[in-house]
């Protein structure tokens, strides 16, 4: 009685797992099958190298030679243009007393020629 209860649940397993498998084949054969890849389709294949980023850190231009004059430019202060020549921003009151300028307002103007002692 035994085998027979476990033959016939055996049969019955696979039976109904042949029966699953049987349904998923066939639903996937009803789907569409994918597009064609049209004949002329062309992948470009060549490799442009990005252009080269500019430097991060511009090195300062050297400094003029002491005993000349400087042309005052858009954005300059009496500490950039002490920086520049002497390498030490805090030396601009002496520009500023070779030039007659008072070291209170500090005031250059755009094109103004400075003498640099």
């Amino acid at each position: 009685m035994r085998r027979t209860l476990a033959l016939v649940l055996m049969v019955t397993m696979v039976v109904g797992f042949t029966g699953c498998k049987a349904k998923q084949k066939d639903q996937l054969s009803d789907a569409p099958p994918p597009p064609p890849v049209p004949a002329d389709t062309t992948v470009d294949m060549s490799y442009q190298a990005p252009p080269p980023a500019a430097p991060a850190y511009v090195a300062p231009q050297p400094a003029p030679a002491m005993g000349n004059t400087y042309t005052v430019q858009k954005g300059d202060t009496l500490w950039s243009i002490s920086r520049r020549f002497y390498g030490d921003p805090k030396r601009w009151t002496e520009i500023a007393s070779a030039n007659g300028i008072d070291p209170n307002t500090k005031i250059i103007k755009v094109g103004q020629v400075l003498t640099i002692p």
